[in-house]
């Protein structure tokens, strides 16, 4: 997931996602590659989104992938929540305190 949406030299990253790190290089380019490859920064900030969103969608849902199959390289994937009338897809009070410490204290993912 994370490289996916970070971007590479001929990908364009999420542009929504782009905006975020508000890169002054990048100002008006959030669709376009990123021309070199992905700073550390930006490697951390996609890891920690994807960490955090992939935690939240597991524990209630999915998360499935396609892959190529000669390299086996993820190609895509989506995290998916189940029809609910809970509104699962909303981070609560407790499930956000709960991502805050195993992602943050712990260093790692809910088990």
């Amino acid at each position: 997931l994370q490289k996916g949406m970070h971007g590479g030299d001929n990908t364009p990253p999420d542009g929504n996602m782009d905006w975020l790190l508000n890169e002054k290089h990048r100002r008006g380019k959030h669709l376009e590659p990123l021309g070199a490859g992905p700073s550390d920064v930006r490697k951390k900030l996609f890891r920690f989104c994807m960490s955090w969103s992939s935690n939240q969608a597991l524990e209630f849902g999915g998360c499935f992938g396609i892959r190529d199959p000669e390299s086996q390289e993820m190609m895509c994937a989506a995290l998916c929540f189940p029809p609910n009338e809970q509104k699962l897809y909303e981070v609560g009070t407790c499930k956000f305190l709960q991502l805050v410490y195993h992602m943050t204290m712990t260093g790692r993912s809910i088990p």
